[in-house]
């Protein structure tokens, strides 16, 4: 839910119900997370989690040549034709960590890989919790071995980049399975849930031995979302969504499109590489409405609804609640 989808307003008014909102930091420099975490901070008292994507390290900005599948489109779309686009340097990772370090943030996530050791313990030292994204139980070994204090289990319904590291291919199993395979290993830390989970399905997850459930696209669809109204409503219309790496580099979940179709096969770079060849395009879409050529991603749901969200978090509380309930009642009866 990067790129301007997740709003400051957005996070603290999660954070504010009771539940954890994150920030997504993918393709922010360092000043624009500095002003969105120190807004989201005047907006809350309560703690959030800030998102890291783990990426090749690239000191120097570049350019390169455009794909000509993305120049076709851009051309038939009315853009004028251009040859090349901007790869820009990458923010070192410990930038990161010193601003969250420094704005006293207590939780951090990663995607699409872990921190090294000295970042760890540099993290550690502050009492900062680390959280990391995994697609395989190898990945989960991985990440504790190397320090992370929870996991995120990531699924193959989840919308959007899959965050798989150890391997070229997207994660194949379903949320419940991924749970019950990292349960299985007996890891001894929270396993939170994430991917395809609609508010009917969370007591099926605690159930089966989740401790946290991430939400997405659920989020995506309310009016504190960056993205307009329209296409929100496009969204929900649309329930087919299908993995594509060709937009990105990085495979990912999104609702099926022309751009999926018209790109397919087409991949030219690795990621995050080929996101930045296909931004220009993307934008364009974007600020004109265009849906057929946005990179839409959400999650594989069998319906999705636009709510505000003052009724999605009441929805959510409510499922919880009738998890408590029936655990109370388990409880009662075997004793």
């Amino acid at each position: 839910m990067a790129g301007n989808i997740v709003t400051p307003q957005m996070v603290a008014d999660i954070c504010n119900s009771g539940m954890m909102g994150s920030i997504p930091s993918g393709y922010l420099t360092l000043t624009n997370l500095r002003t969105f975490i120190k807004e989201t901070q005047r907006l809350t008292s309560n703690d959030f989690i800030v998102n890291i994507f783990i990426e090749p390290d690239h000191p120097v900005t570049e350019k390169l040549a455009k794909p000509h599948a993305v120049r076709n489109i851009e051309v038939k779309l009315g853009l004028p034709d251009e040859d090349s686009f901007i790869y820009p340097a990458s923010v070192p990772l410990m930038d990161y960590v010193d601003l969250l370090i420094a704005m006293q943030v207590r939780y951090v996530s990663t995607t699409f890989g872990f921190f090294n050791s000295e970042i760890v313990t540099k993290l550690k030292a502050k009492n900062i919790i680390i959280l990391a994204t995994v697609t395989s139980p190898a990945e989960a070994r991985f990440c504790i071995a190397n320090g992370a204090d929870g996991l995120i289990l990531q699924g193959q319904e989840a919308g959007g980049h899959q965050g798989y590291f150890l391997t070229n291919q997207c994660g194949r199993l379903s949320t419940l399975e991924l749970l019950d395979s990292v349960n299985r290993l007996d890891l001894g830390v929270p396993l939170i849930v994430a991917g395809g989970i609609g508010i009917n399905d969370i007591p099926k997850f605690l159930s089966a031995g989740a401790q946290l459930i991430q939400l997405g696209s659920l989020f995506m669809l309310t009016e504190t979302s960056g993205l307009p109204h329209t296409v929100k409503e496009y969204i929900c219309k649309c329930t087919n969504t299908s993995f594509t790496k060709d937009i990105t580099g990085q495979y990912a979940r999104g609702v099926t499109n022309l751009l999926m179709s018209e790109l397919v096969n087409t991949l030219n770079y690795t990621f995050p590489i080929q996101h930045y060849a296909t931004s220009r395009l993307r934008k364009y879409a974007r600020d004109n409405l265009l849906t057929n050529y946005m990179a839409l991603w959400v999650g594989k749901h069998a319906n999705l609804e636009c709510n505000s969200l003052n009724v999605l978090l009441e929805k959510i509380k409510a499922s919880c609640l009738n998890y408590q309930r029936c655990q109370s009642s388990v409880i009662i009866e075997e004793h």
